[in-house]
């Protein structure tokens, strides 16, 4: 199995990301710039393998079951960070590579967490960690990341490169890939606080509902539970959310891959409007490429996962199937 290695030092990358922040950096010119940040986030795909297949070997033992894939973070959405000065410096970027485990419960989210902080080898030691069970984002967001650093003398190109672990429960998921599958077909930004205030408004509240059933931190706390619930009813009837995401599952693409054996370790999935393509390759460098071919086409919204198979990436990924049932079922019995 092949995988992109650094071509280039940490000091071109951060250049390069002060370039695409839209800074003047004399003798980089924009298309060179992006070449760079193309290879620096390709280059990632290794060490983000290295981390779930540690998980996936050891899990088993603590975990009945649990939902795991990776992925490496779309070049929009690199460059939109260092354009808004939310990463100053490319090459320390901490969540180009990322790794999603979901779980069942809170309990399991915190032996996850508490595997990873004290259980990872010196290959993937945890660096940081962050609690948003403890203190939930703005937006409303829960679960908890852990930013481990590559360090290994037999891979020593990829030392030091930072992959992220979300951990999450099933319903902290949903919640989650269903603001990403929002933003993807409205075209808004409801994952970084922007966009409909309406939209922003439902997911806190339902965040904080979720917050209360699994008996975590709320995120309203100065809300009594029934006003918080009676908002989202009233939201959900003016924004039609049942319409809505039940409409969106039902785009022709989500029907046509059913009976189709999709078989890789990698995978591209195009959406475009209402149609979408999924390509598996068994080579990582291929999809890669792949992505990269596709990111370049303003109408395509893609994204390169890593999983054992495509039922893993539709669990995982589901808003890139317009897929949000559970989400959907959950708000319709508040």
């Amino acid at each position: 199995m092949t995988y992109t290695s650094p071509k280039y030092s940490k000091g071109e990358v951060r250049r390069a990301g002060k370039v695409l922040a839209g800074k003047e950096v004399q003798g980089i010119s924009k298309p060179h710039a992006s070449s760079v940040a193309a290879n620096w986030r390709s280059s990632h795909a290794y060490p983000t393998w290295v981390i779930r297949s540690y998980l996936n070997t050891k899990l088993p033992f603590f975990i009945d079951e649990y939902l795991i894939a990776s992925r490496t973070k779309k070049m929009p959405t690199i460059v939109s960070k260092l354009e808004e000065g939310i990463v100053s410096d490319l090459s320390s970027m901490q969540d180009i590579g990322g790794c999603r485990v979901v779980v069942g419960s809170i309990a399991e989210v915190r032996m996850v967490a508490e595997f990873l902080e004290k259980g990872a080898t010196r290959t993937h030691a945890v660096k940081r960690k962050k609690d948003y069970l403890e203190k939930p984002k703005n937006s409303g967001y829960r679960g908890i990341h852990l930013i481990s650093k590559y360090d290994s003398d037999r891979k020593p190109e990829y030392r030091g490169m930072q992959i992220e672990t979300q951990v999450r429960t099933r319903l902290m998921h949903y919640w989650a890939t269903t603001v990403e599958a929002v933003d993807l077909m409205s075209g808004s930004m409801l994952k970084r606080s922007h966009g409909n205030d309406n939209w922003k408004k439902f997911f806190v509240l339902v965040s904080d509902n979720i917050a209360r059933a699994e008996g975590t931190e709320r995120v309203l706390p100065q809300w009594s539970p029934s006003e918080v619930d009676r908002q989202i009813r009233a939201l959900s009837s003016h924004l039609d959310v049942s319409g809505t995401l039940r409409g969106w599952s039902s785009v022709d693409y989500v029907r046509s891959h059913h009976d189709v054996e999709i078989v890789g370790n990698y995978f591209v999935v195009a959406l475009s409007g209402s149609e979408a393509r999924i390509f598996p390759y068994i080579s990582s460098d291929d999809a890669e490429n792949k992505y990269l071919e596709l990111e370049a086409d303003p109408d395509v919204n893609a994204v390169s996962v890593s999983a054992k198979d495509m039922e893993m990436v539709r669990s995982v990924y589901p808003n890139y199937f317009l897929d949000c049932q559970v989400f959907r079922e959950y708000v319709e019995g508040i």
